[in-house]
């Protein structure tokens, strides 16, 4: 078409040097009608466009659109909460678009949004997956908040697939299916299922156990740690004649069953192992005799030869040390108050004058977190609270610590507040770090207290940054009810430094006044 190449000059060369000439012709032609009368205009560059839009628009007439063949995915399904207020989205998205600084804030929003039983809006779905795409090892679970869209959108996106449950009623998954699903689908269905109705999360499990791989059998057994139960032993008795990980699996989870066989072998093994004499004049001891060798046994319960460094560390000693911490970590610590007719105080102070005391009050540290016992976790937390090692195995307490009655957890930090100076790292730290849930006033005044007296006397840069960052650690945990507390401190601790650190005193405010803000969005709506 002529009319083309004419529109094409003119446009390359400018409507002033080759201006675009009216076209005329066949006036029962629509096309050359409708350009007639676009080019007839007075003004060269409106001429030039009408022509072009038009000629374009002509061509793409009776065209097919293309196909890619794609098979579009199946509809999202309708979600079941309601949506959060339109202000508690407000807030969730401020502290989304914060990225790093906010996001333990994040998780304290998902928790409340969890308990309040509402959803996040559709437009922030994309926003909470990437952040919990990026925070995998945050503690909190977001499927409650996205709801039956969120986990459907999360399935369009392989770097969510975190997220992407399969939507499928369990009861109707049979082996074929069972198959076919990936391994990681398999372990989210099994800890959902399975926490519900165990016996349900047992028949999944066993659909296609003699066909697995030694791999895929022990990365099944992972999921039954959030619901293992004493029906689950025989079968686990079965797994330590399996391969070594699934040995090793099965062993972990009876373990965390106190009348099991496995723990009555274990328990059994201990008591050969450890004995409390009396000697007139120096009281009770704790005599303790390392394991010489592994039996057959022993190799069955998941114990192991160690690496040749252990074999080769002090002569094999190291080694016979780590056999004592397997057994160890498997009994009840109960058991030791029972077997020994003395309270845990005074078990644990026979463990302390041990020359085996840092081996064993680790191992019973584990124990006692697989097997919740109060006034056992209080008496090793207040062992270890002395220990070179306190920090460590404060860590390997944790399970049992988060599990203590709160007041009881917030007697010990006071206490140990009273007596540790802020500019060093301590267990007063770590075990903050483990208080469950909101710290209530009576914890986060006291201490407020001791960061506004360390900012007052501070002499070195080191305990001036340990007591900002503790101030931002309370802002992040303290009831925010206490924003009037920070503030003022914030006032008095910029008047006592440099200009350098109160952004960072400032940051600890807005994070306050932010969770004040989704406290009184969400719960208080």
């Amino acid at each position: 078409m002529k009319t083309w190449t004419d529109i094409t000059t003119t446009a390359l060369m400018g409507t002033e040097r080759t201006p675009m000439k009216p076209i005329t012709g066949d006036v029962d032609d629509p096309l050359t009608s409708a350009l007639a009368r676009a080019t007839s205009s007075g003004d060269p560059e409106t001429a030039l466009l009408s022509a072009a839009g038009l000629i374009t628009v002509y061509r793409k007439v009776g065209q097919i659109p293309g196909v890619d063949g794609v098979e579009l995915p199946t509809p999202a399904p309708a979600d079941v909460l309601p949506e959060c207020s339109e202000k508690a989205a407000h807030v969730v998205g401020v502290l989304l678009a914060g990225g790093a600084n906010y996001g333990e804030i994040v998780v304290e929003a998902v928790r409340l949004l969890t308990r309040s039983g509402h959803r996040l809006p559709h437009a922030l779905l994309p926003d909470i997956l990437a952040w919990a795409g990026r925070n995998k090892s945050a503690d909190v679970d977001i499927l409650p908040v996205i709801d039956r869209r969120g986990v459907w959108l999360a399935g369009q996106n392989p770097e969510w697939s975190f997220a992407a449950l399969p939507l499928v009623d369990a009861a109707s998954i049979d082996a074929a299916m069972w198959t076919e699903l990936p391994s990681a689908a398999r372990r989210a269905i099994l800890v959902e299922v399975g926490k519900r109705d165990p016996v349900e999360g047992r028949r999944l499990l066993m659909l296609t156990w003699a066909s697995d791989s030694s791999e895929e059998r022990s990365v099944q057994l992972i999921p039954m740690h959030e619901w293992v139960t004493d029906e689950d032993e025989d079968f686990l008795e079965m797994c330590l004649d399996d391969a070594g990980r699934v040995r090793a699996k099965a062993a972990e989870l009876l373990t965390k069953l106190p009348n099991s066989r496995f723990v009555a072998r274990m328990t059994s093994r201990a008591d050969a192992l450890i004995k409390v004499s009396y000697q007139f004049g120096k009281g009770h001891t704790l005599d303790v005799t390392l394991p010489v060798d592994l039996d057959a046994s022993m190799k069955r319960d998941g114990m192991n030869g160690g690496t040749p460094a252990d074999r080769a560390n002090q002569g094999g000693q190291g080694l016979r040390a780590k056999w004592l911490t397997q057994i160890v970590s498997a009994v009840p610590p109960g058991h030791w108050s029972a077997r020994f007719e003395m309270t845990p105080e005074e078990v644990v102070g026979l463990v302390e004058k041990s020359e085996w005391a840092e081996t064993l009050l680790r191992a019973m540290s584990t124990a006692a977190s697989t097997h919740p016992d109060q006034t056992w976790t209080l008496a090793l937390t207040k062992a270890m609270t002395k220990r070179p090692i306190a920090q460590t195995a404060i860590s390997e307490l944790a399970p049992a610590i988060q599990r203590l009655p709160p007041e009881k957890l917030e007697a010990i930090i006071l206490y140990l507040l009273d007596r540790t100076p802020i500019g060093a790292p301590s267990v007063m730290r770590g075990l903050l770090g483990l208080y469950p849930g909101e710290w209530p006033s009576t914890l986060a005044r006291p201490i407020l207290g001791k960061i506004g007296q360390t900012l007052t006397d501070f002499s070195d840069h080191q305990t001036l940054s340990m007591a900002t960052a503790l101030l931002r650690e309370t802002a992040s945990h303290a009831d925010p009810a206490l924003v009037d507390d920070f503030a003022a401190l914030v006032e008095h601790a910029q008047s006592l430094t440099t200009t350098h650190w109160h952004r960072q005193m400032e940051q600890a405010l807005d994070i306050v006044r932010l969770r004040k803000e989704l406290h009184d969005a969400i719960i208080n709506a």
